[in-house]
Parts: C-alpha cells; structure tokens; sequence
C-alpha cells in the first residue's frame, strides 16, 4: 500500500524552522530577551580636603583621545591590549568627570581674586589590569593660563591602587588619583608669579 501524502504538509514543515527564527528575532527586538544591564558610574565627589579652598582655579576645556572618547570604562589588559566594560559606563564623557571632581577638589575662589584657567587633555582615564588586581591610572597634560597667555605647563600621572578589577573599585581609584594630581596642580598654581 502506498503512503498518501496531503498536499502542503512537507512545506509547513520546512516553514516552521523559520516561522520559529523570526518569532525570536521579533522577541528579542521587542525586548523580551533580556541582555545584562548595564550600569553607570560617576567619581566621588566628595572635596578629599587636600587642596585648600577657593586656589582660584578655573577647569577649562579638556580633551581626549579616541579610546576615552566613548563612556565605556576603558581597561588596560597589558601593555598592548585594551577592551571596555560590556556592561558598565560612566555617566558623563570622561572630561566631563575630571572636570566636575577637579572643581569639587578646588573649590569656588575668593571674589575678585585674578583666576587662573587651567585646560589640556586627559591621556589616560582607566583600569590597568595587574597581577593580583587593578589599578586605575590618570594622565593629565594641563596648561595654566592667565588670560589667553599660558604661562606654566605639566604632565600629571598617578596610578594608585584598585583592588579588585571592577568598575566601582576603579570608580574609586580613580577619585583618589585625581584627588592627588588637584593638590599637586594647586601647589604648581600657588608658585606662579602674581602678574
């Protein structure tokens, strides 16, 4: 006897693999798989009490390069590897996080004192992966300015401890390093000439 084969059946089978593809395509854009979430970090921006209030200090423009362009937390694997956080980011540009933590550090200055616009770029803003942890390194190269006049110039580098190699730790490592370069850049501010 012979196999009776109703008209359609083999095509709705090879059609339900694909019917079944895009329901998931369909889901997925419709949010109904859920990816890790992402998470955002700023500095703490709490004044650590090292720089004397009111230095008279105003933060200019900062600049960046290309891998600290994006908000993705940047982390240094060795010396010729990089990658970022799938699932965290800062919440603003990184200039933008320097900027604020440097005018917590230095306060507002004194009415009618002469103020000095410091500017320049952030070269390195990250995590650099070490045996046994992290460390969070910031590079700043700052001009001082009096007027449209620069009159003094420095590379600024710390690299302090993490702990362990996550964003929050790093967060707070990086705090601490830019608390330590904003005294430094006070002192170097305190020893301009008045003119």
């Amino acid at each position: 006897m012979g196999k009776t084969v109703l008209p359609g059946i083999g095509r709705r089978k090879a059609a339900m693999p694909a019917a079944l593809a895009l329901g998931v395509l369909v889901c997925a854009a419709a949010g109904c798989v859920r990816s890790a979430e992402t998470r955002f970090y700023q500095l703490d921006l709490t004044p650590s009490g090292a720089v004397a209030g009111g230095a008279g200090l105003e933060i200019g423009r900062l600049e960046v390069a290309d891998d600290l362009a994006r908000r993705d937390i940047l982390v240094q694997k060795d010396a010729t590897e990089i990658e970022y956080y799938a699932d965290a980011q800062w919440a603003v540009s990184v200039p933008e996080l320097v900027r604020r933590k440097l005018d917590a550090e230095f306060g507002r200055a004194a009415a009618g004192e002469p103020g000095v616009l410091v500017d320049g770029e952030v070269q390195a803003f990250q995590q650099v992966d070490v045996p046994g942890g992290a460390e969070a390194r910031v590079t700043l190269h700052l001009r001082f300015r009096k007027g449209s006049q620069v009159v003094f110039q420095n590379l600024y580098s710390r690299q302090v401890p993490a702990g362990s190699p996550s964003p929050r730790a790093v967060a707070q490592a990086l705090s601490r390093a830019l608390e330590a370069i904003a005294a430094d850049v006070a002192a170097d501010a305190a020893g301009l000439p008045a003119n």
